[in-house]
Protein backbone atom coordinates (compact mmCIF):
# COMPACT_ATOMS: atom_id res chain seq x y z
CA UNK A 1 0.00 0.00 0.00
CA UNK A 2 1.28 3.46 -0.91
CA UNK A 3 0.08 6.53 0.99
CA UNK A 4 -0.04 9.46 -1.45
CA UNK A 5 -1.45 12.00 1.01
CA UNK A 6 -2.67 12.25 4.56
CA UNK A 7 -5.72 13.90 6.07
CA UNK A 8 -3.96 17.21 6.66
CA UNK A 9 -0.69 16.87 4.75
CA UNK A 10 0.53 16.08 1.27
CA UNK A 11 3.45 13.87 0.41
CA UNK A 12 5.69 15.72 -2.02
CA UNK A 13 7.68 13.05 -3.81
CA UNK A 14 8.87 13.65 -7.34
CA UNK A 15 7.57 10.43 -8.90
CA UNK A 16 4.78 10.14 -11.43
CA UNK A 17 2.27 8.40 -9.10
CA UNK A 18 2.74 11.02 -6.36
CA UNK A 19 2.62 13.93 -8.81
CA UNK A 20 -0.54 12.45 -10.38
CA UNK A 21 -2.34 12.09 -7.03
CA UNK A 22 -1.32 15.63 -6.08
CA UNK A 23 -2.72 16.96 -9.37
CA UNK A 24 -5.87 14.82 -8.95
CA UNK A 25 -6.58 16.46 -5.57
CA UNK A 26 -6.01 19.89 -7.16
CA UNK A 27 -8.38 18.98 -10.01
CA UNK A 28 -11.15 17.96 -7.58
CA UNK A 29 -10.73 21.27 -5.74
CA UNK A 30 -11.00 23.10 -9.07
CA UNK A 31 -13.88 21.01 -10.43
CA UNK A 32 -15.98 21.59 -7.27
CA UNK A 33 -15.21 25.33 -7.23
CA UNK A 34 -13.27 24.98 -3.99
CA UNK A 35 -16.09 23.20 -2.16
CA UNK A 36 -14.26 19.86 -1.78
CA UNK A 37 -10.86 18.24 -1.86
CA UNK A 38 -9.89 14.56 -1.75
CA UNK A 39 -7.32 13.72 0.92
CA UNK A 40 -5.86 10.63 2.53
CA UNK A 41 -5.31 9.08 -0.89
CA UNK A 42 -3.74 5.66 -0.77
CA UNK A 43 -3.45 2.95 -3.34
CA UNK A 44 -2.30 -0.53 -4.08
CA UNK A 45 -1.01 -1.94 -7.35
CA UNK A 46 -3.50 -4.57 -8.40
CA UNK A 47 -2.83 -5.18 -12.07
CA UNK A 48 0.20 -3.33 -13.33
CA UNK A 49 0.31 -0.56 -14.35
CA UNK A 50 -3.02 0.22 -12.62
CA UNK A 51 -3.42 1.39 -9.05
CA UNK A 52 -6.54 0.74 -7.01
CA UNK A 53 -7.34 3.75 -4.80
CA UNK A 54 -9.16 3.07 -1.56
CA UNK A 55 -10.31 4.70 1.66
CA UNK A 56 -10.21 8.33 0.46
CA UNK A 57 -11.46 11.09 2.70
CA UNK A 58 -12.83 14.49 1.76
CA UNK A 59 -12.89 17.93 3.29
CA UNK A 60 -15.98 19.91 2.26
CA UNK A 61 -17.12 23.48 2.86
CA UNK A 62 -20.01 22.18 4.99
CA UNK A 63 -17.75 19.84 6.94
CA UNK A 64 -20.44 17.17 7.21
CA UNK A 65 -19.63 14.58 4.55
CA UNK A 66 -18.03 11.98 6.81
CA UNK A 67 -16.15 11.43 10.03
CA UNK A 68 -12.87 13.28 9.65
CA UNK A 69 -14.21 15.99 7.31
CA UNK A 70 -12.46 19.06 8.70
CA UNK A 71 -14.45 21.47 6.54
CA UNK A 72 -13.02 24.82 5.52
CA UNK A 73 -10.00 24.29 7.78
CA UNK A 74 -9.10 21.11 5.90
CA UNK A 75 -9.57 22.77 2.50
CA UNK A 76 -7.45 25.73 3.59
CA UNK A 77 -4.71 23.37 4.78
CA UNK A 78 -4.70 21.66 1.37
CA UNK A 79 -4.43 25.02 -0.38
CA UNK A 80 -1.56 26.11 1.88
CA UNK A 81 0.41 22.88 1.34
CA UNK A 82 -0.30 22.17 -2.34
CA UNK A 83 2.61 22.55 -4.72
CA UNK A 84 1.58 22.63 -8.36
CA UNK A 85 3.55 20.36 -10.65
CA UNK A 86 3.84 19.79 -14.39
CA UNK A 87 0.60 17.78 -14.41
CA UNK A 88 -1.34 20.67 -12.84
CA UNK A 89 0.19 22.96 -15.45
CA UNK A 90 -0.62 20.60 -18.33
CA UNK A 91 -4.23 20.44 -17.12
CA UNK A 92 -4.17 24.25 -16.96
CA UNK A 93 -5.40 24.26 -13.37
CA UNK A 94 -5.40 27.71 -11.80
CA UNK A 95 -2.76 28.44 -9.18
CA UNK A 96 -4.17 28.13 -5.65
CA UNK A 97 -4.01 31.24 -3.48
CA UNK A 98 -1.88 30.55 -0.44
CA UNK A 99 -3.57 33.20 1.71
CA UNK A 100 -7.24 32.40 1.05
CA UNK A 101 -8.99 31.15 4.20
CA UNK A 102 -11.59 29.23 2.23
CA UNK A 103 -9.46 27.75 -0.52
CA UNK A 104 -10.14 30.31 -3.22
CA UNK A 105 -8.36 30.02 -6.53
CA UNK A 106 -6.35 32.58 -8.39
CA UNK A 107 -6.65 32.85 -12.16
CA UNK A 108 -3.43 32.47 -14.14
Amino acid sequence: VTKYSGTMQQVNKNTLPFLTMNAFAHFIHYWTHGRMVFVDLQGKYMFLPSTFLFDPMVHTKNGNSCLGDLGIEGIAQFVQCHQCNHICQTLQLPVLKKSGPQGEVEDN
